[in-house]
């Protein structure tokens, strides 16, 4: 079971399958997520949308360091690096195979494939370097978040 307390960043990352980011699709999708690892077979994700997924603690400690800095503007609140939702999920099998055998076959499609009520954007990215230069904030990136992500599945459910 994935512990969504530990690791709200699965909520970037889980965007790969998502139809909407709203928190009840959210979970859900989190849930599929873990029964595709856990049944492995093939997994339809977006590969055409662009975007700059953040750990949940690195939001919240940019906020922090915004509201403690007494910056004033608009500040792109986001991860450092701009990647496609495809690219997102394969750095998670990538961690997740290192500690465990994960037979999941990763189809690309387009994210307006799925379901919505409108078409959504292809590059909904970030740029950070006000921030950046405004504070010392730095957050981390998608391969650290997704290695923690692993790791704690692992230590709080045993296996995926």
């Amino acid at each position: 079971m994935i512990v969504k307390s530990r690791i709200g960043v699965m909520v970037a990352t889980a965007a790969c399958l998502v139809s909407s980011l709203a928190t009840a699709q959210t979970d859900a999708s989190l849930e599929r997520l873990e029964r595709a690892i856990e049944r492995g077979g093939r997994l339809k994700c977006a590969s055409d949308p662009y975007f700059s997924p953040i750990h949940v603690d690195d939001a919240v400690h940019a906020m922090l360091l915004a509201a403690a800095s007494r910056i004033r503007g608009v500040f792109h609140l986001a991860g450092a690096d701009g990647l496609r939702r495809m690219e997102c999920l394969q750095a998670l099998l990538r961690e997740a195979r290192k500690l465990a055998a994960v037979d999941l076959q990763t189809e690309p499609c387009g994210i307006n494939d799925f379901e919505f009520p409108e078409k959504r954007p292809l590059d909904v990215s970030m740029r950070i370097d006000k921030l950046t230069s405004a504070t010392d904030f730095s957050p981390r990136r998608v391969t650290d978040f997704c290695r923690q992500l692993v790791v704690a599945e692992f230590a709080s459910a045993g296996a995926w």
